[in-house]
C-alpha cells in the first residue's frame, strides 16, 4: 500500500500541474467576437457611405472594408481602421453598389476576429450637378475661340476646362488646366478652334471622384461661313441674288450671309409694307448669320385691292 502512494502522488501532482497550465492559458486568450452591422445606420448620401456596428468585447479596434466584389477576392476600394463602431467613406463613384466587412481587431493580443459581411450592397446615388457654368455670350464667339464664364464656389471647385465637337464624341477632346487667376476670375477663352463648328464645353475638377470629375454641359457654334456663302447686304440685295442663284445652272443650293441685328425685307424696294413678289424656288436655300444678334427675314405677300 505503500509503495502504492508513493507511485500515485507524482502521478496526481503531474496532472494538477496540467490542469492549472491549462485553466491558466485559458485565462490568457480571450476570445475576439465578431461585430455585427447596425442595418438602420448603414445608408448612402450621395457618394457617401456610413456605416455602423455593434461592439465586440476585448476589441481595440475594428477594420472596416468596401469593394465593388461581392467575394472581397479584388482588391479593396477603400480600407479603413477605427476605434469607434461607425466610419463614413467619402468621395465614391457615383451610382455604384458597395459590399462591406468589418472585423474585429486587439493590437495588444495581436488577434483579430472572423469577417462580418454586411447582407446586401450599398448603393451610392445619383450625382446632383450644380448648374455653375454659364451660357456663352454669343457676342464673345469667334472663328476660333469662345469665352466662358461660371459661378466661382469653394463647393464645386473648378481647375479645368474639356471641349470637343457635338457630333464627334469626346474622343477629340481638348482640356486646358486653368491657372489660378483664371479659378478665382471664373472665366476663360478657349482658343485653337474651327470655324463654323458647334461644340460641347463643361467645366473640370481633377479632384473629383471618378465619375464625377465634369460639371454641366454648354453647346455653342463658332463664327465664320462655309465656302460657298453669299453675303447680303439688305433686304433688296438679299431678293436680287436670290434670283440671281435659282438661274444659275452651276450651283445645286444656295448659302447666303445674313448680317446680325439687319431686318431683312425682301422686296424690290426693300419697304416693310412691300410685296415680296414671286420667287421660283427650285433649290434649297441656308440662311446663316454669325453668333451674336440675329438678323430677321421679312418675307410679305401685297394683299390686292
Amino acid at each position: 500500500m505503500r509503495k502504492l502512494l508513493i507511485y500515485l502522488v507524482p502521478v496526481l501532482a503531474f496532472c494538477l500541474l496540467n490542469i492549472t497550465s491549462c485553466k491558466d492559458e485559458s485565462e490568457e486568450m480571450p476570445r475576439l467576437f465578431r461585430p455585427s452591422f447596425i442595418a438602420s445606420s448603414c445608408f448612402a448620401e450621395g457618394n457617401t457611405v456610413s456605416l455602423a456596428w455593434r461592439t465586440s468585447g476585448e476589441a481595440t479596434s475594428y477594420t472596416v472594408e468596401l469593394s465593388q466584389d461581392a467575394t472581397f477576392q479584388a482588391e479593396p476600394a477603400e480600407v479603413q481602421t477605427v476605434k469607434s463602431n461607425k466610419c463614413t467613406f467619402s468621395n465614391l463613384r457615383y451610382e455604384t453598389g458597395y459590399y462591406a466587412r468589418v472585423r474585429a481587431n486587439n493590437e495588444g493580443l495581436d488577434i483579430i476576429s472572423n469577417w462580418t459581411e454586411y447582407t446586401s450592397s450599398i448603393r451610392t446615388l445619383s450625382r446632383v450637378i450644380p448648374k455653375i457654368l454659364y451660357a456663352p455670350d454669343e457676342n464673345l464667339i469667334t472663328e476660333n475661340s469662345v469665352a466662358i464664364a461660371w459661378k466661382v464656389s469653394d463647393v464645386n471647385p473648378v481647375d479645368g476646362v474639356s471641349v470637343w465637337l457635338a457630333d464627334g464624341g469626346q474622343a477629340d477632346e481638348k482640356h486646358f488646366d486653368l491657372s489660378a487667376s483664371d479659378i478665382s476670375s471664373g472665366k476663360y477663352v478657349i482658343s485653337g478652334l474651327s470655324p463654323r463648328s458647334t461644340y460641347l464645353v463643361a467645366l473640370t475638377n481633377s479632384k473629383a471622384p471618378e465619375g464625377a470629375e465634369k460639371y454641366n454641359l454648354q453647346k455653342f457654334t463658332t463664327a465664320g461661313m462655309p465656302a460657298g456663302a453669299v453675303l447680303a447686304t439688305d433686304g433688296v440685295d438679299l431678293l436680287a441674288k436670290i434670283k440671281e442663284g435659282m438661274n444659275d445652272g452651276s450651283k445645286s443650293s444656295l448659302i447666303f450671309q445674313l448680317q446680325n441685328g439687319v431686318d431683312y425685307y425682301l422686296s424690290a424696294d426693300g419697304l416693310p409694307a412691300s410685296s415680296t413678289g414671286d420667287i421660283k424656288l427650285t433649290k434649297s436655300i441656308a440662311f446663316l448669320a454669325n453668333p451674336g444678334e440675329r438678323p430677321t427675314l421679312y418675307i410679305a405677300k401685297a394683299v390686292s385691292s
